[in-house]
């Protein structure tokens, strides 16, 4: 019987499909499904303009698919308190721990929320749940945050990293270093 039983478990484990693990560097694609996003981009209930700028601006760069060049449709804005369950939806969040509600829930609450990213500094960071992906979109002020959004605007210009964290630093007004 334990044999039986082994042998069953071995032979769905190896017919189970394996996920490939997802990037920073899959982006957009790991929001994209036939062509059609499944996404919310989301910005917090206070969010200053410049968080809701750079919102605007990663969603009107996801308007058209760049490797097929067709439209893409789905794409839905939701402020933080609109978001049931962070772990079952896919979520663009703009904006910091201090600034975003879900952000602050995805980075664990920190409890001097604009020192969870460092001075002059941007991050993407990458959250993988079995229900959903996540995106932050974050800087330590708003000014970094909306660097950030321009990095996942002009996504094709820049080489994201194969990874699920990455850093925008601001070295001059007209300068961005990803690290």
């Amino acid at each position: 019987m334990k044999t039986t039983s082994a042998l069953l478990t071995a032979i769905l484990l190896i017919s189970l499909p394996v996920q490939a693990e997802i990037t920073i560097k899959e982006y957009p694609d790991m929001f994209i499904k036939n062509n059609r996003l499944d996404v919310k981009i989301v910005v917090g209930d206070n969010a200053m303009a410049s968080d809701t700028i750079g919102a605007i601006e990663i969603a009107t760069s996801l308007q058209v698919n760049p490797t097929t060049k067709k439209a893409l449709i789905g794409a839905k804005a939701a402020l933080a308190s609109e978001i049931e369950d962070i772990k079952n939806e896919n979520l663009i969040v703009v904006g910091g721990a201090c600034a975003n509600g879900v952000a602050a829930e995805l980075m664990g609450y920190p409890p001097i929320c604009y020192e969870s990213i460092p001075p002059n500094t941007g991050i993407i960071r990458l959250y993988k749940f079995s229900g959903g992906i996540s995106l932050v979109a974050a800087g330590r002020t708003a000014v970094d945050t909306r660097r950030v959004c321009r990095v996942l605007a002009n996504y094709y210009d820049y080489k994201l990293p194969q990874s699920d964290y990455m850093e925008i630093i601001n070295t001059n007004e007209r300068e961005i270093t990803i690290r």
